[in-house]
């Protein structure tokens, strides 16, 4: 699966004018690479690619967030300067991250750890959790520009009270392109109401 388009969505043989001028990469459509919620919604996007089923992809480009349509021509093919500055440089830590992660988790990779949805409130925030015998992980994803600081959003788990979680991932971690306070550091356990109480960033996955 490709959430951040392929080379059919992103390459452009008619000067930038295939389809009306659609065929563009995701951060373009977004805004551009310079626009922090375009990438915001790229990492998104490309961290709920790798917590669902199936084989994630990503097509070349959307590692660094490079801008525009890909084509084989000399100002439209791969741009290495987009590996090299710190916009690059953040996205590729979170994709190597994600799949440093997905690989220790098996919930991640096999086909017993299918999605569960445990919560959605209608406002853009929903969560699902993926087990197997030995892992699970529960995702939380929040399409919105809402945000909820200082623990105060509560998130079904579908877990019992007492259940341990733990933040292993969060799009919006600085080292992203996020912010300092964006984190949800230490463990949260299941209450008795079967929420855990947590941070929720804007436009995030944790």
């Amino acid at each position: 699966k490709y959430m951040l388009g392929c080379h059919d969505s992103s390459g452009d043989k008619h000067n930038g004018g295939m389809d009306g001028g659609i065929h563009r990469y995701s951060v373009q459509l977004f805004g551009g690479r310079k626009n922090w919620h375009a990438r915001a919604q790229c990492r998104l996007l490309h961290a709920m690619n790798i917590a669902a089923p199936c084989v994630p992809m990503l097509w070349m480009g959307a590692e660094v967030h490079h801008d525009g349509w890909w084509n084989v021509d000399h100002h439209h093919r791969y741009n290495w300067d987009f590996a090299r500055d710190d916009i690059g440089k953040e996205m590729m830590a979170l994709v190597k991250d994600l799949n440093e992660l997905r690989l220790k988790h098996s919930a991640m990779t096999k086909d017993t750890g299918r999605p569960m949805f445990v919560h959605e409130d209608g406002q853009g925030i929903l969560a699902f959790k993926r087990a197997t015998a030995d892992s699970a992980i529960l995702a939380v994803v929040n399409c919105s520009d809402s945000q909820y600081e200082r623990n105060s959003y509560g998130v079904h788990t579908g877990t019992q009270c007492g259940t341990n979680w733990k933040e292993v991932f969060n799009s919006q971690w600085k080292c992203y392109g996020g912010w300092d306070d964006a984190s949800n550091g230490g463990e949260r356990s299941t209450g008795g109401d079967g929420k855990i109480y947590i941070t929720v960033p804007k436009w995030s996955v944790m």
